[in-house]
């Protein structure tokens, strides 16, 4: 396990590419199974992304956000904010 002074040095010298749009945002979401499927597939894209992510602090608050923006082919996933703002008690 990392030390805090050996992740903030690894944060640091992350190099994120240009050509990628980086999303982020809550991390209490809810995925459909397709998406989770796709997020978990050996997609080239989705591959990098998972092990891009895989040394940053708070991944989940970027990752499925930002497969969602290339991952087309998947149905999204909804927000909990959304879900909860529909229910009705």
């Amino acid at each position: 396990m990392l030390s805090l002074q050996e992740l903030e040095y690894h944060l640091a010298r992350s190099v994120f590419p240009d050509s990628i749009r980086f999303d982020g945002g809550s991390d209490w979401l809810v995925l459909s199974r397709d998406f989770a499927q796709f997020a978990l597939t050996n997609d080239a894209l989705v591959r990098s992304l998972r092990e891009m992510f895989a040394n940053i602090l708070l991944p989940v608050e970027s990752f499925f956000h930002t497969v969602r923006q290339y991952g087309a082919s998947a149905s999204p996933y909804f927000s909990m904010a959304n879900v909860l703002s529909k229910m009705t008690i």
